[in-house]
């Protein structure tokens, strides 16, 4: 899934998707594919590109140069890595595929006794990750090469709920 931080629409035709350098042959994002100012694409991908046992997600740039890759070395059945907004990777609970990632879980805090009134922690669902902060990009034209989006979240199990794996960028 690709996420368009920007404030104006980004042409990322001829962007390719891919695994390790070597392993399969990489996925070209289609001529006239526009990501709008905010905005998601997820890109299914047409075979088993992502080994489940580990592997790398690389996005790149139409002259082959790496924009953005990691690495993982294991994978669930029907759950995506997503990328944190610390830029942190963390198995997702839930996927958000052309959607905010999930916030990942944290540690549950034990009360403790405390005379003072407390305050409820925020329910997941109400919880918010902060938006991405603009940027004075230039529009994107079908000659010109956007800069700064990375890959958010990867399917690399499909099982169950998904028939394909999917790329989300950001």
């Amino acid at each position: 899934e690709l996420y368009n931080a920007a404030d104006t629409s980004a042409d990322v035709s001829g962007w390719k998707v891919d695994d390790a350098e070597g392993g399969s042959a990489p996925v070209t994002i289609a001529a006239g594919t526009i990501i709008p100012p905010h905005g998601y694409l997820v890109i299914n991908l047409p075979s088993t590109i992502l080994n489940n046992d580990g592997d790398s997600a690389r996005l790149l740039r139409p002259n082959g140069t790496v924009a953005d890759a990691t690495t993982y070395t294991s994978s669930q059945i029907d759950l995506s890595w997503s990328r944190a907004p610390d830029g942190n990777w963390y198995l997702s609970s839930a996927n958000t595929p052309g959607e905010l990632n999930a916030l990942p879980a944290t540690p549950t805090m034990t009360p403790t006794a405390n005379p003072l009134p407390s305050t409820e922690p925020l329910e997941t669902s109400q919880a918010v990750a902060p938006s991405p902060t603009p940027t004075n990009t230039p529009t994107a034209s079908p000659t010109a090469v956007p800069e700064g989006i990375q890959i958010n979240e990867f399917l690399p199990y499909p099982k169950q709920s998904y028939s394909a794996e999917w790329i989300e960028l950001y």
